[in-house]
């Protein structure tokens, strides 16, 4: 029971984070609105051919990052036998926050997209990507307790 309360210390910022990063998706999405109706004849930074360097650059490192984050994820979560419950539950939180800030990186690129080129349909993209990434990586109370159990039923390796 101790354990599972620890546990929930644990997950509970990592929760709320995720939570915040969702809602600066609305956000980018609300304030570009807001300002392409504030200014709806000034012209963008960047045009001609430049602007399809700056989107295929932007949508390249929006790939860059899902594979950015399948790697890290996958190495935090290598088995580790020995750890306690906290030590567990500190690695998990700290992939999990992670994971949801770098989740929001292509949705960032897409606002940026939009600053220098006004092309809100970027944008939307860009933000639709992080949030399926964001809803793929949520973290999930039963997915940390199940890793945990697994973790701490491995053999303690003694040299």
């Amino acid at each position: 029971m101790e354990n599972t309360e620890d546990l929930r210390k644990t997950y509970r910022p990592a929760r709320l984070m995720a939570v915040v990063m969702l809602g600066s998706l609305v956000v980018y999405v609300v304030l570009a609105l807001v300002l392409k109706a504030s200014r709806p004849f000034q012209r963008p930074m960047l045009r001609g051919n430049t602007v399809n360097v700056v989107r295929m650059s932007a949508y390249g490192f929006a790939i860059l990052q899902v594979i950015f984050i399948r790697l890290v994820r996958g190495v935090s979560y290598r088995k580790s036998p020995g750890l306690e419950v906290g030590g567990l539950g500190r690695r998990l939180m700290l992939v999990s926050i992670f994971t949801s800030v770098a989740s929001e990186v292509p949705a960032l690129l897409g606002f940026i997209l939009f600053l220098l080129t006004g092309l809100t349909w970027d944008l939307y993209i860009l933000v639709f990507v992080s949030l399926v990434l964001m809803f793929m990586f949520f973290p999930r109370f039963q997915y940390w307790e199940g890793w945990v159990a697994e973790q701490r039923s491995l053999p303690v390796e003694r040299s």
